[in-house]
C-alpha cells in the first residue's frame, strides 16, 4: 500500500494536490466495514480548528456549524439507529400510525400553512 499524496506547500497547488484534497473531502467512507466518529468528534474538529487560518472569522462559522452539523447528526444516527434492527423499526411505525391516529396533524398542518401564509406580508 503506497502513502498518501502530501500537498506541496507554497505557490499554487498542484493538480495532483487539488484531486488528492477534493478526493479527500467528497469520497464518503466504507459505510460497510468503517464506523462513524462519534458526535463529539464533530464539536472538537471545530473547536480545534485545524482546517482554518489562525485568528480568522471563519472560526466562528465553524463553531456554528457545528452545532447545526451535530443536531442533523443526531437525527440522522438516530434513524440509522431506528432501522438497525427489524423490531426497532416496527415499534417506531406502530408509534407513527398511533400518533398518526390521536395527533391532529391535518390541522397542525392547515394552522402552520395559516401561520406561513400571514408571515408573507404581500
Amino acid at each position: 500500500m503506497t502513502a498518501p499524496h502530501q500537498p506541496s506547500t507554497g505557490g499554487p497547488p498542484a493538480p495532483r494536490d487539488v484531486w488528492s484534497l477534493l478526493t479527500a473531502q467528497f469520497i464518503p467512507p466504507s459505510f460497510w466495514t468503517d464506523s462513524r466518529p462519534p458526535l463529539k468528534a464533530t464539536k472538537e474538529w471545530a473547536v480545534s480548528g485545524e482546517h482554518l487560518p489562525p485568528e480568522d472569522l471563519s472560526r466562528h462559522g465553524s463553531h456554528a456549524w457545528a452545532w447545526v452539523a451535530i443536531g442533523l447528526r443526531a437525527v440522522a444516527l438516530h434513524a440509522d439507529w431506528v432501522f438497525e434492527r427489524g423490531s426497532r423499526t416496527t415499534a417506531a411505525l406502530m408509534l407513527l400510525m398511533v400518533l398518526n391516529q390521536v395527533l391532529p396533524f391535518p390541522q397542525l398542518l392547515h394552522a402552520a400553512g395559516d401561520v406561513a401564509g400571514w408571515l408573507q406580508f404581500t
